[in-house]
């Protein structure tokens, strides 16, 4: 519904929902209405943080949740003042909810979720820490079932992949 403008003053219709979603829920659950009132705003339009006002009606002094047909945005309901029959609703917009199908279309790579199970391993993330197993060996280099001894040079192997057991003074897989 569009606004209606009445000697200077924008109103707009809104619809009010008591949700139970947690705000981190991208596309909440609105569930039935609880009212569908006509609004104004109190003072200049805040499109984030607006107030209000609407006439008194005890249903809404339940909800925590709204949507703006006008600005086609919704809202946290923040808190709920009473003055001389009327409320004013102080909001919080939803961005979330409100730019749902933008977010929901969106092709991209997720570097940080709160569900450890579904983390991407393969990112370099200072506060996500994987598990780590060191594993020292010392492995003599032999040949003929001799140790090799190497006075001048020295070796670094690194290695990865299946591990074979070791006896100690024995050596590799490479006798």
């Amino acid at each position: 519904m569009r606004e209606i403008r009445e000697g200077g003053i924008y109103r707009m219709t809104i619809t009010v929902y008591k949700i139970s979603d947690d705000r981190r829920v991208v596309n909440k659950t609105l569930g039935t209405a609880v009212a569908t009132l006509t609004a104004v705003f109190k003072n200049d339009a805040d499109i984030l943080y607006p107030v209000l006002e609407v006439a008194y009606n005890s249903s809404v002094l339940t909800a925590n949740y709204l949507y703006i047909d006008t600005l086609q945005r919704y809202y946290y309901i923040k808190n709920i003042k009473l003055d001389r029959q009327r409320l004013f609703l102080e909001c919080e917009v939803d961005v979330l909810k409100t730019y749902y199908e933008g977010i929901r279309n969106l092709t991209c790579v997720v570097s940080r979720q709160s569900n450890i199970n579904k983390a991407q391993n393969y990112l370099n993330d200072d506060f996500f820490r994987l598990l780590q197993y060191n594993e020292y060996l010392q492995l003599y280099f032999t040949k003929g079932g001799a140790i090799q001894e190497f006075s001048d040079y020295s070796y670094v192997l690194a290695a990865a992949g299946e591990t074979y057991p070791v006896t100690p003074g024995g050596g590799g897989n490479n006798g």
